[in-house]
């Protein structure tokens, strides 16, 4: 595997969808397939071959690195996984394909709480049972500026929680071109 940059990574997506015609949506799907099975094999090790209590978490911001999670929620709940997706935005600022990915995870029922406030996620992890297998889906390689509000809120909960966080292309927080903390 080849490690690239947060520019590197981009341009390596717009290639592969202007040059080579493959479409956004499926880029994104890829990802998601790849990181289902991860996923998938974190659980069974930490969840003693999945048979343990905790839900597999997922927590989408509204960008494409949010509908890369969309996706893995989607492939794990057809899998029969117990999971639970975490909403950072009202379901109406999901654009794109992490719309189409949301919308078809509410027709399969999926569990989706729009969080309002960090302490719905607090209020979460004291009256649910671990382990907790936990997706950052929340910011990619496009992340720009400080980290601030909501998301700085509940990035410092998911890593004071998780049993396992798996992150998705980078973890949130961390700048892909210099490794370097956002805040």
């Amino acid at each position: 595997m080849r490690i690239v940059t947060s520019e590197e990574m981009q341009a390596i997506d717009q290639r592969a969808i202007e040059e080579l015609g493959i479409p956004s949506i499926i880029l994104m799907e890829n990802a998601g397939l790849e990181a289902a099975k991860l996923v998938t094999e974190i659980y069974h090790e930490r969840t003693n071959g999945g048979r343990g209590a905790g839900e597999i978490l997922i927590f989408a911001g509204k960008g494409k690195n949010g509908g890369d999670g969309l996706v893995v929620a989607r492939r794990l709940l057809a899998s029969n996984y117990r999971l639970r997706v975490f909403l950072l935005h009202p379901e109406t600022e999901y654009k794109a394909e992490a719309a189409t990915h949301l919308k078809i995870l509410k027709q399969m029922r999926a569990r989706i709480t729009v969080i309002d406030s960090p302490a719905t996620v607090e209020e979460y992890f004291k009256s649910a049972q671990a382990p907790f297998i936990v997706v950052d889906a929340l910011l990619g390689t496009g992340l720009k500026g400080k980290i601030e509000g909501v998301y700085y809120d509940v990035i410092q909960i998911l890593n004071a929680n998780a049993d396992a966080l798996i992150a998705l292309d980078i973890p949130s927080g961390v700048r892909g071109s210099t490794g370097d903390l956002a805040n």
